[in-house]
C-alpha cells in the first residue's frame, strides 16, 4: 500500500467524527471496519462507530455453531446449517461474520461465555441456526442477548402436530425454546408449510417470519460415478432397488413402507431390494430387521447405516425409485437431492413435501398402506412414468439453490432495525 495512503488512514483516526463522515469512501471503510479493534479507542467512540456501521448497512453477525458439535451433522439439519452459512458468507463481503462455539458445561458458564463473545465482537445480530440443539443442556433466554438482535430458524413444529408422540417427555423444554424463538426479532422458516403451521399451532407473529427454503449442493448434480458397481457391491446391493433415507422415528413412516414394499415385492417374485440409509442405532436396526423377517422380506432389505456423501450420491443415482412417504417434513431435502441425481420420487401428499416437490413427484397418502403399495407398483413397473418424473425432477430442482437461500437470509437481516432508526 502506498505510503501516502497509510499516512492518510492514520491521520483519519484523529479527526472529529463529523469530519470522518466527509472523508472519501475508502477512508471511511478503514475507520469503520478496523478501528473498532483498537484498544485505545474509548467505549463511547466505538459505540458511535458501531452506529455508523449500521447506518451504512454494515453489521457484525454471529452464527451459533453448536450444530457442528452434535449429532445434527449426521442429519439434514446439520447439512442445512452448514450450506446456509457458507452461502451467506460467500455472497456478502459487506458484513463481518463470526462463529460462536458455546461452552455447555453449565447454564451460567454458557451465559457468561455468550455475553463476553457479544461484547468482544460488538455483535449486532446473533443468528441461532438450530435453537433446539441445546436440549437438554441450556434453556435459552432472550434477555441474555441484551441489545443484540436475534435471528432464529424454525424447521418445523412437528412436536405440536404430533404432541401425543413427541411431547410426552420434555414438553417444558420444548415450549421454553419455542418461546425463545417467538421472542426473536426475525424468524426464518424453511417452507411456507412451516410458516403457516408456526402461525396456526404456535401463534407466532407472521410479520416476523421470512421463508427462505433450502438448496441443493452442486455435488449432487454430477454424472454417475464409475465406482458405482463397487459401492453397490460393498453394501450388498445386487438387485434393482428402492431407496429410503430415514430412521425408525415415528414420522418417517418406515413401518408402512416396509409393509407396502413386502406386498409388491412378493407379487414381483422378490425382484427388488429396499435400501434404508441413515444413522440408526443397533437396537433400531434389530427392530426393523425383525419386522422385515415377519413380513418375509428380510433378504431384500439392506440397512447401510450412515454413509459418506459420495456413496449417498451413488445410491441416489443408481436407485430405481426414491420412496419418501413421511408423515410430516418441514422441508424434505432428500426428495430434492434424489431429483437432482436423476431419480424418480414417490413422496407424501402432505406437509411441505407436496409444496416442495410440486408436480415433479408422485404423491401418495402416507397413512394408507394401500396407496403407498399402489404408488410403488405404478412407479416401478411403468417405465414411461419413471422417465417422465425423472425429467420433471431435474427441471424442478433447478429452482432450489443455496445461493437463493443466502440471499433470502440477507434480506431478512436487512429488515432488522438499526440503533439509528
Amino acid at each position: 500500500m502506498p505510503i501516502f495512503k497509510l499516512f492518510s488512514m492514520s491521520y483519519a483516526l484523529y479527526l472529529p467524527f463529523h469530519l470522518q463522515n466527509k472523508l472519501p469512501g475508502w477512508q471511511q471503510n478503514f475507520i469503520l471496519t478496523n478501528l473498532l479493534k483498537n484498544k485505545t479507542y474509548t467505549n463511547w467512540r466505538k459505540k458511535i462507530l458501531t452506529y455508523s456501521l449500521r447506518r451504512r448497512g454494515k453489521m457484525n453477525i454471529a452464527f451459533d455453531m453448536q450444530f457442528m458439535k452434535s449429532g445434527s451433522m449426521l442429519r439434514g439439519i446439520g447439512r442445512y446449517c452448514h450450506n446456509m452459512i457458507q452461502s451467506i458468507t460467500k455472497l456478502n463481503s459487506h458484513h463481518s461474520f463470526f462463529h460462536f462455539y458455546p461452552d455447555l458445561s453449565g447454564e451460567e458458564k454458557f451465559k457468561n461465555h455468550l455475553q463476553q463473545f457479544l461484547k468482544q465482537h460488538s455483535i449486532d445480530v446473533f443468528h441461532m441456526v438450530s435453537p433446539f440443539e441445546y436440549f437438554p443442556f441450556i434453556k435459552l433466554e432472550r434477555d441474555w442477548f441484551g441489545s443484540t438482535q436475534v435471528a432464529t430458524i424454525l424447521y418445523d413444529v412437528i412436536p405440536l402436530i404430533f404432541h401425543q408422540i413427541y411431547l410426552t417427555k420434555y414438553a417444558d423444554f420444548y415450549y421454553h425454546i419455542l418461546n425463545f424463538i417467538k421472542n426473536s426479532e426475525v424468524i426464518f422458516s424453511i417452507s411456507e408449510t412451516t410458516k403457516n403451521d408456526a402461525i396456526s399451532y404456535a401463534g407466532i407473529d407472521p410479520l416476523k417470519i421470512h421463508v427462505i427454503y433450502g438448496g441443493i449442493e452442486e455435488k449432487f448434480i454430477t454424472p454417475p460415478s464409475i465406482k458405482a458397481p463397487h459401492v453397490l457391491a460393498h453394501h450388498q446391493i445386487h438387485k434393482p432397488y428402492v431407496l429410503f433415507i430415514g430412521n425408525n422415528e415415528f414420522r418417517k413412516n418406515i413401518f408402512r413402507l416396509l409393509q407396502a414394499f413386502s406386498i409388491i415385492n412378493k407379487s414381483l417374485n422378490h425382484k427388488y431390494q429396499l435400501v434404508i440409509t441413515s444413522f440408526i442405532v443397533d437396537q433400531g436396526k434389530e427392530i426393523l430387521m425383525n419386522i422385515a423377517k415377519n413380513l418375509g422380506i428380510s433378504n431384500d432389505v439392506i440397512i447401510t447405516g450412515y454413509i459418506p456423501d459420495d456413496d449417498l450420491i451413488t445410491l441416489y443415482q443408481s436407485a430405481e425409485l426414491f420412496a419418501f412417504p413421511s408423515l410430516y417434513e418441514g422441508f424434505g431435502l432428500p426428495a430434492l437431492e434424489a431429483m437432482a441425481c436423476g431419480t424418480p420420487v414417490l413422496t407424501s401428499n402432505n406437509s411441505s413435501l407436496s409444496e416442495i416437490t410440486g408436480h415433479a413427484a408422485y404423491h401418495v397418502n402416507p397413512f394408507s398402506i394401500e396407496k403407498i403399495t399402489n404408488g410403488l407398483m405404478y412407479m416401478l413397473e411403468t417405465p414411461s412414468i419413471k422417465k417422465e418424473y425423472i425429467k420433471k425432477g431435474l427441471q424442478h430442482v433447478a429452482n432450489y439453490t443455496w445461493e437463493n437461500v443466502g440471499r433470502e437470509v440477507l434480506r431478512g437481516y436487512d429488515t432488522l432495525d438499526s440503533p439509528s432508526d
